[in-house]
Protein backbone atom coordinates (compact mmCIF):
# COMPACT_ATOMS: atom_id res chain seq x y z
CA UNK A 1 0.00 0.00 0.00
CA UNK A 2 1.48 3.47 -0.98
CA UNK A 3 -1.09 5.45 0.57
CA UNK A 4 -4.01 6.05 3.21
CA UNK A 5 -6.41 5.80 0.28
CA UNK A 6 -5.31 2.43 -0.89
CA UNK A 7 -5.83 1.38 2.46
CA UNK A 8 -8.91 2.48 2.54
CA UNK A 9 -10.19 0.93 -0.55
CA UNK A 10 -9.21 -2.41 0.02
CA UNK A 11 -10.79 -2.37 3.20
CA UNK A 12 -13.70 -1.44 1.61
CA UNK A 13 -13.56 -3.60 -1.71
CA UNK A 14 -11.81 -7.27 -0.04
CA UNK A 15 -11.28 -7.67 -3.70
CA UNK A 16 -9.61 -4.36 -4.85
CA UNK A 17 -5.69 -4.88 -5.31
CA UNK A 18 -3.22 -2.48 -5.93
CA UNK A 19 -1.99 -1.57 -9.53
CA UNK A 20 1.16 -3.18 -9.38
CA UNK A 21 -0.43 -6.11 -7.89
CA UNK A 22 -2.69 -6.75 -10.66
CA UNK A 23 0.36 -5.82 -13.27
CA UNK A 24 1.90 -8.82 -12.05
CA UNK A 25 -1.02 -11.29 -11.95
CA UNK A 26 -0.89 -10.02 -15.72
CA UNK A 27 2.39 -10.68 -16.60
CA UNK A 28 2.49 -14.35 -14.91
CA UNK A 29 -0.60 -15.13 -16.78
CA UNK A 30 0.46 -14.21 -20.19
CA UNK A 31 4.08 -15.96 -18.74
CA UNK A 32 1.97 -19.04 -18.94
CA UNK A 33 -0.17 -18.85 -21.66
CA UNK A 34 3.40 -18.59 -23.37
CA UNK A 35 4.97 -21.63 -21.86
CA UNK A 36 1.23 -23.23 -23.14
CA UNK A 37 1.77 -22.40 -26.39
CA UNK A 38 5.73 -23.48 -26.37
CA UNK A 39 4.56 -27.18 -24.99
CA UNK A 40 2.32 -27.24 -27.70
CA UNK A 41 4.56 -26.66 -30.12
CA UNK A 42 6.92 -28.83 -28.82
CA UNK A 43 4.12 -31.46 -29.02
CA UNK A 44 3.44 -31.00 -32.66
CA UNK A 45 6.48 -30.75 -33.54
CA UNK A 46 7.36 -34.24 -31.72
CA UNK A 47 4.15 -35.77 -33.73
CA UNK A 48 4.02 -34.14 -36.61
CA UNK A 49 7.97 -33.42 -37.77
CA UNK A 50 8.14 -31.17 -40.58
CA UNK A 51 9.21 -33.31 -43.93
CA UNK A 52 10.93 -32.22 -47.08
CA UNK A 53 10.54 -33.75 -50.41
CA UNK A 54 11.05 -32.10 -54.20
CA UNK A 55 10.04 -28.66 -54.92
CA UNK A 56 6.96 -29.36 -56.65
CA UNK A 57 6.07 -27.23 -60.11
CA UNK A 58 3.14 -27.53 -62.67
CA UNK A 59 4.23 -30.21 -64.43
CA UNK A 60 4.60 -32.56 -61.90
CA UNK A 61 1.39 -32.03 -60.94
CA UNK A 62 -1.91 -33.27 -62.19
CA UNK A 63 -4.44 -30.00 -63.27
CA UNK A 64 -6.78 -31.24 -60.29
CA UNK A 65 -3.64 -31.03 -58.01
CA UNK A 66 -2.70 -27.59 -59.76
CA UNK A 67 -5.96 -26.49 -59.25
CA UNK A 68 -6.70 -27.63 -55.87
CA UNK A 69 -3.37 -26.70 -54.18
CA UNK A 70 -3.80 -23.35 -55.54
CA UNK A 71 -6.85 -22.72 -54.09
CA UNK A 72 -5.73 -23.82 -50.63
CA UNK A 73 -2.54 -21.85 -50.27
CA UNK A 74 -3.43 -18.91 -52.12
CA UNK A 75 -5.20 -18.04 -48.50
CA UNK A 76 -4.04 -15.26 -46.97
CA UNK A 77 -3.98 -17.19 -43.46
CA UNK A 78 -1.18 -19.22 -45.22
CA UNK A 79 1.39 -16.21 -45.62
CA UNK A 80 1.88 -16.29 -41.88
CA UNK A 81 2.77 -19.59 -40.99
CA UNK A 82 2.92 -21.23 -44.31
CA UNK A 83 0.09 -23.94 -43.12
CA UNK A 84 -3.65 -24.10 -44.57
CA UNK A 85 -6.64 -23.61 -42.36
CA UNK A 86 -9.10 -26.14 -41.60
CA UNK A 87 -11.34 -26.45 -44.23
CA UNK A 88 -14.17 -26.92 -41.98
CA UNK A 89 -13.84 -23.07 -41.12
CA UNK A 90 -13.78 -21.67 -44.58
CA UNK A 91 -16.95 -19.57 -44.66
CA UNK A 92 -19.38 -20.60 -45.84
CA UNK A 93 -19.33 -18.16 -49.40
CA UNK A 94 -15.96 -18.64 -49.79
CA UNK A 95 -15.43 -22.22 -49.79
CA UNK A 96 -11.87 -23.61 -51.05
CA UNK A 97 -14.41 -26.57 -53.20
CA UNK A 98 -17.38 -26.92 -53.98
CA UNK A 99 -19.26 -28.36 -50.73
CA UNK A 100 -20.30 -31.78 -52.29
CA UNK A 101 -16.96 -32.52 -53.25
CA UNK A 102 -14.40 -30.94 -50.90
CA UNK A 103 -13.95 -33.93 -48.64
CA UNK A 104 -13.24 -36.07 -51.67
CA UNK A 105 -10.79 -33.64 -53.12
CA UNK A 106 -9.40 -33.18 -49.44
CA UNK A 107 -8.80 -37.14 -49.47
CA UNK A 108 -7.51 -37.11 -53.09
CA UNK A 109 -4.83 -34.45 -52.39
CA UNK A 110 -3.35 -36.72 -48.96
CA UNK A 111 -3.39 -39.49 -51.14
CA UNK A 112 -1.87 -38.37 -53.99
CA UNK A 113 1.77 -39.80 -55.39
CA UNK A 114 4.48 -38.42 -54.50
CA UNK A 115 2.94 -36.61 -51.67
CA UNK A 116 2.08 -33.61 -52.14
CA UNK A 117 0.83 -32.20 -48.93
CA UNK A 118 1.10 -33.36 -44.93
CA UNK A 119 -0.75 -32.90 -42.18
CA UNK A 120 0.79 -30.51 -39.48
CA UNK A 121 -1.90 -30.97 -36.65
CA UNK A 122 -4.86 -32.86 -35.77
CA UNK A 123 -5.37 -31.16 -32.36
CA UNK A 124 -5.20 -34.55 -30.76
CA UNK A 125 -2.23 -35.38 -31.89
CA UNK A 126 -2.84 -38.75 -32.61
CA UNK A 127 -2.56 -40.63 -35.70
CA UNK A 128 -6.13 -40.08 -36.91
CA UNK A 129 -7.66 -37.27 -37.66
CA UNK A 130 -10.94 -35.65 -39.39
CA UNK A 131 -11.00 -34.09 -42.76
CA UNK A 132 -11.61 -30.71 -43.10
CA UNK A 133 -10.40 -29.97 -39.36
CA UNK A 134 -6.53 -30.22 -39.78
CA UNK A 135 -3.94 -27.92 -40.98
CA UNK A 136 -1.55 -28.97 -44.04
CA UNK A 137 2.02 -27.71 -45.42
CA UNK A 138 3.24 -28.15 -48.79
CA UNK A 139 6.19 -30.40 -49.47
CA UNK A 140 9.23 -28.88 -50.70
CA UNK A 141 12.72 -28.44 -49.71
CA UNK A 142 12.94 -25.21 -47.82
CA UNK A 143 13.06 -25.52 -44.14
CA UNK A 144 10.84 -22.67 -43.82
CA UNK A 145 7.34 -23.68 -44.33
CA UNK A 146 6.54 -19.79 -45.69
CA UNK A 147 9.04 -20.48 -48.48
CA UNK A 148 7.76 -23.69 -49.57
CA UNK A 149 4.35 -22.82 -51.04
CA UNK A 150 5.21 -19.18 -52.93
CA UNK A 151 7.24 -20.51 -55.48
CA UNK A 152 4.86 -23.09 -56.63
CA UNK A 153 2.02 -20.13 -56.78
CA UNK A 154 4.05 -18.05 -58.76
CA UNK A 155 4.62 -20.88 -61.09
CA UNK A 156 0.98 -21.91 -61.21
CA UNK A 157 -0.05 -18.67 -61.56
CA UNK A 158 1.95 -18.12 -64.86
CA UNK A 159 0.85 -21.60 -66.40
CA UNK A 160 -2.67 -20.79 -66.00
CA UNK A 161 -2.47 -16.97 -67.47
CA UNK A 162 0.25 -17.81 -69.88
CA UNK A 163 0.79 -20.97 -70.60
CA UNK A 164 2.02 -23.46 -71.99
CA UNK A 165 -0.06 -26.45 -70.27
CA UNK A 166 1.61 -29.35 -69.31
CA UNK A 167 0.71 -31.89 -72.41
CA UNK A 168 -0.85 -34.21 -69.57
CA UNK A 169 -3.70 -31.75 -68.47
CA UNK A 170 -4.99 -31.89 -71.98
CA UNK A 171 -6.64 -34.70 -71.15
CA UNK A 172 -7.79 -34.10 -68.00
CA UNK A 173 -9.66 -30.53 -68.19
CA UNK A 174 -12.87 -31.83 -69.58
CA UNK A 175 -13.50 -34.55 -66.63
CA UNK A 176 -13.01 -31.55 -63.52
CA UNK A 177 -14.66 -29.42 -65.70
CA UNK A 178 -17.83 -31.96 -65.74
CA UNK A 179 -17.38 -32.67 -62.79
CA UNK A 180 -17.53 -29.06 -60.84
CA UNK A 181 -19.84 -27.96 -63.78
CA UNK A 182 -22.65 -30.47 -62.36
CA UNK A 183 -22.01 -29.79 -58.79
CA UNK A 184 -23.08 -25.98 -59.52
CA UNK A 185 -25.79 -27.27 -61.34
CA UNK A 186 -26.94 -28.84 -58.54
CA UNK A 187 -26.45 -26.26 -55.81
CA UNK A 188 -28.33 -23.82 -58.07
CA UNK A 189 -30.91 -26.30 -59.12
CA UNK A 190 -31.16 -26.46 -54.91
CA UNK A 191 -31.22 -22.49 -54.30
CA UNK A 192 -33.76 -21.80 -57.02
CA UNK A 193 -35.91 -24.43 -55.55
CA UNK A 194 -35.60 -22.82 -51.86
CA UNK A 195 -36.14 -19.56 -53.50
CA UNK A 196 -40.07 -20.69 -54.11
CA UNK A 197 -40.04 -22.94 -50.94
CA UNK A 198 -40.35 -26.17 -52.86
CA UNK A 199 -38.29 -28.76 -52.26
CA UNK A 200 -36.51 -32.14 -54.57
CA UNK A 201 -34.11 -34.83 -52.98
CA UNK A 202 -32.05 -34.84 -56.09
CA UNK A 203 -31.27 -38.78 -56.87
CA UNK A 204 -29.77 -40.12 -59.80
CA UNK A 205 -32.11 -39.64 -62.43
CA UNK A 206 -32.08 -35.82 -61.00
CA UNK A 207 -28.11 -36.48 -61.61
CA UNK A 208 -28.46 -37.84 -64.88
CA UNK A 209 -30.63 -35.31 -66.74
CA UNK A 210 -27.93 -32.47 -65.27
CA UNK A 211 -25.21 -34.50 -67.03
CA UNK A 212 -27.31 -34.79 -70.68
CA UNK A 213 -28.26 -31.58 -70.41
CA UNK A 214 -24.21 -30.34 -69.40
CA UNK A 215 -23.28 -32.54 -72.23
CA UNK A 216 -25.32 -30.36 -74.81
CA UNK A 217 -25.71 -26.77 -73.24
CA UNK A 218 -23.33 -24.63 -71.36
CA UNK A 219 -23.82 -24.30 -67.63
CA UNK A 220 -25.43 -20.99 -68.43
CA UNK A 221 -27.87 -22.38 -70.27
CA UNK A 222 -28.40 -24.93 -68.05
CA UNK A 223 -29.12 -22.29 -65.34
CA UNK A 224 -31.33 -20.29 -67.24
CA UNK A 225 -33.72 -23.85 -68.00
CA UNK A 226 -33.04 -24.23 -64.21
CA UNK A 227 -34.41 -20.94 -63.31
CA UNK A 228 -37.04 -21.33 -65.76
CA UNK A 229 -38.33 -24.81 -64.74
CA UNK A 230 -38.57 -23.74 -61.19
CA UNK A 231 -39.91 -20.17 -61.53
CA UNK A 232 -42.79 -22.53 -63.49
CA UNK A 233 -43.08 -24.86 -61.44
CA UNK A 234 -44.10 -22.17 -58.82
CA UNK A 235 -46.53 -21.04 -60.51
CA UNK A 236 -47.96 -23.99 -61.08
CA UNK A 237 -48.41 -25.35 -57.42
CA UNK A 238 -49.60 -21.63 -56.78
CA UNK A 239 -52.44 -22.29 -59.19
CA UNK A 240 -53.02 -25.65 -58.24
CA UNK A 241 -53.26 -24.74 -54.60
Amino acid sequence: MSSRTDLTQALRFPSWKCPSCHEREVEERAARVMEQKARRRSEVSEQYPVLNGPDLGPADLTLFEAVALHALFSDPAVEDAGLTSPTDIWPKERRWAPEQLRYDFERGLLKAVPRLIKVHDDGELSDSFYLGRVSYYLMGQANELTDRHPRLLQALNRTFREGPWPVSWAGQWRDLWDELALVDAQDYLAMKLGEHHLEMNQGDGTRTALQDALSTFSLGQVFNFIYRAAKDSAAYYSVAE
